[in-house]
């Protein structure tokens, strides 16, 4: 969720062949490992400095010598100023940054053969944000999302380098474990993806260290808050909060929504999940760790990203539908609070001229039209989802997602796997009525 207001196919459907369709295949480099080892300094706007070792393999058919990074921390600003740089050990060697300074290609010292491993080392070196934004502020805690290097998808489109939308998402990442340690000073506290596995304060510094087995990304949130927590389907949960009342009611969302999502559509399976409270804007996700105000909806909606992200991955600039309407419905399911829905035909709950607009269009037609992009993908994706769950019925539905989650589980989805397991789960549906009604092209 963005941080402020912002005929050959049906046939193909009913063999079994593409009923087993499986994640999308990485062919190129995907990380196998990330080890950070960071510093923040609280001074002005904050920095973040340290190294990032990224081990990966080569998955595709062919020698690689270069590898693409995403520098998002780059991406709100336009170069202007660029608030991340780095450097690489040799014999690797960093070339120009391009796609707005959100790209940067790194030489490979020699090429690597398919199938074989190697080691990037980055330094890095992050300005903080003053801009209340994922990448910015909010009071006096500091967000670190989207701000360490990734390392770019290679599938059978080729390396995805989309651009940078500040109201949306363009992420796009494969999951691999990490290994955080953290320094700031002692006064301050960190949310972090993954779980703390120590946490010690020595002359005057705290220090953390964190892992996780499988995630698309390392997010963080430092500041002064108060910690309440709590367990739901064999999870911690904790909400950092800046008073206790919206503490309080904000874990008693967190958890509900883990403990129903896990039930219908199949286990959060971390062992910890942090969420951090917003003062102005709506909220993000990332990978066991969200920002978010204290309106339940937007608590719901943010937790269920676990599942549609960080989970079951996709393409969120090529087909963003595929997360934040999942979300959002999942969201609504929890707190109940569906907005107008017209449940025979939902799109007709659109004004006029946007009744035509397909749900499965791109951030490249949705970054200069925002509204339409709320409209469509968020509301009507969700009033679809609902059609959809009145249609093949709630135990239908429920197999339906689990089939999605199970499949691809810390993988990638796209819209053909999605329509593949829904023709698996639900064999009666009118598949064609249901493209047509939903807006997705075949």
């Amino acid at each position: 969720m963005r941080f402020a207001a912002a005929s050959a196919l049906l046939l193909a459907l009913a063999l079994p062949a593409v009923a087993r369709s499986q994640s999308i295949t990485v062919s190129g480099p995907a990380p196998t490992l990330h080890r950070l080892d960071l510093t923040y300094d609280p001074r002005g706007a904050g920095r973040l400095t340290g190294t990032q070792t990224i081990d990966f393999v080569n998955r595709g058919p062919d020698p690689i010598d270069q590898v693409w990074l995403r520098l998002w921390a780059n991406g709100p600003n336009r170069c202007s100023p660029a608030h991340m740089s780095v450097q690489v050990d040799p014999p690797a060697a960093v070339e120009p940054l391009q796609v707005r300074c959100t790209a940067l290609p790194i030489r490979l010292g020699q090429p690597l053969a398919a199938g074989a491993q190697s080691t990037l080392t980055l330094h890095l070196n992050l300005r903080g944000r003053r801009a209340r934004d994922r990448f910015g502020r909010s009071d006096g805690v500091r967000l670190l999302g989207y701000v360490i290097p990734q390392m770019a998808v290679t599938d059978a489109r080729g390396t995805t380098l989309p651009p940078y939308v500040g109201f949306a998402e363009s992420f796009y990442s494969v999951t691999a474990p990490w290994e955080a340690t953290l320094r700031l000073p002692a006064r301050l506290r960190a949310a972090t993806t993954g779980s703390v596995v120590d946490e010690r304060v020595e002359s005057g510094q705290r220090v953390l260290q964190a892992s996780t087995p499988h995630a698309r990304d390392f997010a963080l949130a430092i500041g002064r808050w108060l910690t309440f927590s709590g367990r739901a389907a064999g999870a911690t949960v904790r909400v950092h909060a800046q008073s206790r009342r919206n503490g309080r009611r904000m874990l008693r969302v967190a958890r509900r929504s883990v403990s129903r999502f896990s039930a219908r559509f199949g286990a959060y399976d971390s062992p910890e999940l942090e969420v951090v409270e917003l003062q102005e804007g709506y909220g993000m996700e990332f990978p066991e760790l969200v920002y978010s105000n204290a309106d339940p909806y937007v608590v719901a909606h943010e937790v269920a990203h676990q599942w549609w992200y960080s989970i079951v991955g996709n393409d969120q600039y090529a087909e963003p539908w595929l997360d934040e309407s999942f979300a959002t419905w999942s969201g609504a399911r929890v707190a109940g609070t569906f907005g107008y829905c017209n449940l025979r035909r939902p799109f007709r709950g659109l004004p006029p001229h946007l009744r035509r607009q397909r749900l499965d269009r791109s951030m490249r037609f949705f970054a200069p039209r925002p509204t339409v992009y709320t409209l469509v993908v968020y509301d009507t994706g969700a009033c679809v989802l609902r059609w959809l769950e009145r249609t093949i019925g709630p135990a239908r539905m429920t197999a339906f997602l689990q089939l999605i989650v199970s499949r691809h589980r810390h993988g990638l989805m796209t819209k053909a796997d999605l329509l593949a397991a829904l023709a698996e789960a639900a064999p009666g549906l009118n598949m064609r009525r249901f493209l047509r009604l939903a807006h997705v092209s075949r």
